[in-house]
C-alpha cells in the first residue's frame, strides 16, 4: 500500500491543529466526507477540492487540507459519525453524536435539522440497513435505543440487563440470506479484564436484532 497524498484537518480559527477522532465518507458524493476533531469541532471534507496546505514538515513533504465548510460545534467530543446509506442526493444525510447528544445534519445546512438529548452518556450509533428512517444508539445504561428519525419518536429500548457490561459495538452481518436482518453487539466487562458475549434476540418488523 502506498500513500497517494496526505490530508491534514487545519482551521484558522483554532490556536492548535487538533487530533482528528472520526470520519464518514459520503456514500453519494464522490471524495466527500466529515470528520470530528478534538473539541466538537465537525467539518465537511472533500478529498477533490483539497488545497495544499503550509503544515508540511519538510520541503518534500506535501500535505492538503480539505476542510470545505464546518458544522455548528458539539458540547464535547464527537465520539461517532456516520452517514445513512438510504439518504437522497438533495438531502446527504448523515449522524453525528458526542456524549450528550445526537444530532441529524443535511450535508447542505450547517446547523441540525433534528437533536437528540441523551438521558445517558451515547456511547455509539448506527443506521439501519433495511429501514431508512431507523437509527440505533447505544449508552452507559447497558441499553440499545430504537429511534425512528422521521417521526422524532424512540420506538423502544432493548436492555443488556447484564450490570457491570458496557456494549462497544454493534454490527450488522449483511450477507445472511435471511428474511430478517440480523445484527450483533459485543460487549466488554466494565473491568475491561477481556471481551464476553452476551446474545438476546429481539424482533422488530421486518428485522431480528441479537444482542
Amino acid at each position: 500500500m502506498n500513500l497517494v497524498r496526505k490530508y491534514v484537518i487545519s482551521d484558522p480559527a483554532l490556536s492548535v491543529r487538533p487530533g482528528v477522532l472520526c470520519f464518514s465518507f459520503s456514500p453519494l458524493l464522490s471524495g466527500t466526507f466529515i470528520t470530528s476533531v478534538e473539541g466538537g469541532q465537525l467539518y465537511s471534507c472533500s478529498t477533490l477540492v483539497a488545497v495544499e496546505s503550509d503544515t508540511s514538515l519538510t520541503s518534500q513533504e506535501h500535505t492538503y487540507n480539505p476542510i470545505v465548510s464546518s458544522f455548528d460545534k458539539h458540547p464535547s467530543n464527537v465520539r461517532c459519525l456516520s452517514f445513512s446509506k438510504h439518504t437522497s442526493s438533495k438531502e446527504n444525510q448523515f449522524v453525528s453524536c458526542s456524549l450528550e447528544e445526537i444530532r441529524i445534519y443535511n450535508l447542505s445546512s450547517s446547523t441540525p435539522v433534528h437533536t437528540i438529548f441523551c438521558k445517558n452518556y451515547c456511547l455509539g450509533l448506527l443506521w439501519s440497513i433495511t429501514q431508512p428512517q431507523v437509527l440505533f444508539y447505544w449508552g452507559n445504561d447497558h441499553s440499545v435505543v430504537v429511534y425512528n428519525v422521521s417521526r422524532r419518536e424512540q420506538i423502544m429500548s432493548l436492555d443488556m440487563n447484564k450490570p457491570g457490561n458496557n456494549i462497544t459495538v454493534l454490527g450488522v452481518n449483511a450477507k445472511i440470506l435471511h428474511p430478517y436482518t440480523p445484527y450483533s453487539v459485543r460487549t466488554t466487562a466494565s473491568d475491561y479484564s477481556g471481551p464476553s458475549l452476551n446474545l438476546k434476540s429481539y424482533s422488530i418488523g421486518a428485522m431480528t436484532i441479537v444482542l
